[in-house]
């Protein structure tokens, strides 16, 4: 009945709950293509309902700009890049809009600030829904979202391609400028996984810190491949102070349900793994006809103070990593279960 319920609730009511100012860009109903579109400054772009517009949002180093509306964004006829990219900007605001047929992955919030994504919806085919890279005081609340890779994700990336200039065999290089992912906050959402992870922290790790990143109040109505939560300390950014809270995951067909590691990955370019400290997973409640495996492993860094409460399988409490099915290797220290 719940997952019924949400899901009626994405077609939302066809108003705006932000103000349209007089100058603002409106797509009224119909089709349009706009191709590559890069708003400036102060300014409002506004998708009408019934607007159905095929194009891409690509800016860099802007102030004060709101995306907004009832109507569609559609990146079928893209190239392959970020659906919506935003570098080097603050004060940005995306309300309302649905976003399909993506390329690559739908948002990309790219070394910016004061950044709030709200009652968007987001059906990607193809890649994430949502990355926040080496950004500050990100709020993305009461989104839907449908991908075919990872869902929610922060990360940490230099100023350069995305941080992922590689050299003639390949290997990531550490070049470009880093800084902090801090004060995250996915809140108030559901989620559909088809392949990969719904929460991901990693595997890049490029920054000069990743904390403060909250994930609360989601419903996960559907899981596949491989973790439902992963934090992965890649590169050489250290990642504290992570929650998980009130989180309902329904029969998840994955293969690790919680999974804190500091290892290298394909993406790695720095010579070490940042350490993980302080990670909460708190009112969890899980669904499945079978157990599901969590592990930590902290087989290049320290990972210190990870602690599970009130997780529940089928209505029953976890007391141990052994009703976890945990399994610790490496480095770990204050590991707790309640």
């Amino acid at each position: 009945r719940r997952r019924h319920t949400r899901l009626r609730t994405v077609t939302g009511v066809q108003t705006c709950a932000l103000p349209i100012s007089a100058d603002a860009t409106v797509f009224r109903p119909g089709v349009h293509d706009i191709g590559v579109y890069k708003p400036k400054s102060n300014s409002t772009i506004y998708l009408a309902g019934g607007a159905y517009v095929y194009g891409q949002i690509d800016v860099e180093g802007v102030t004060n700009v709101t995306v907004c509306g009832r109507g569609i964004l559609d990146g079928s006829r893209g190239n392959n890049y970020r659906h919506q990219c935003w570098f080097k900007s603050q004060n940005i605001t995306i309300e309302g809009i649905t976003m399909i047929n993506c390329q690559s992955w739908g948002i990309s919030i790219w070394q910016c600030a004061d950044v709030k994504i709200q009652n968007v919806k987001i059906i990607n085919p193809n890649a994430d829904a949502i990355d926040v890279c080496s950004s500050e005081n990100v709020l993305v609340d009461d989104v839907f979202a449908r991908t075919h890779d990872d869902t929610f994700n922060v990360k940490g990336l230099t100023d350069i391609s995305y941080g992922y200039p590689a050299d003639k065999d390949g290997k990531w290089l550490p070049t470009g400028n880093r800084r902090s992912a801090r004060n995250i906050r996915y809140t108030n959402c559901v989620v559909w996984d088809d392949r990969a992870h719904v929460f991901m922290v990693g595997p890049e790790t490029r920054a000069t810190e990743i904390r403060d990143v909250v994930f609360e109040n989601i419903d996960v109505i559907h899981a596949l491949s491989v973790d439902v939560v992963g934090i992965f300390s890649s590169d050489a950014a250290p990642i504290t102070n992570v929650r998980y809270e009130n989180i309902r995951i329904e029969d998840p067909r994955v293969m690790t349900l919680f999974e804190v590691r500091a290892h290298p990955a394909y993406t790695t370019a720095d010579a070490t793994c940042g350490p993980v400290s302080n990670v909460v997973f708190r009112n969890i409640t899980v669904t499945h006809p079978s157990p599901l495996h969590s592990a930590i492993c902290a087989d290049r860094a320290p990972i210190t103070g990870v602690h599970f409460e009130n997780i529940q399988f089928n209505g029953v409490r976890a007391k141990t990593t052994k009703d976890l099915h945990l399994h610790i290797r490496g480095d770990a220290k204050d590991v707790t279960v309640q």
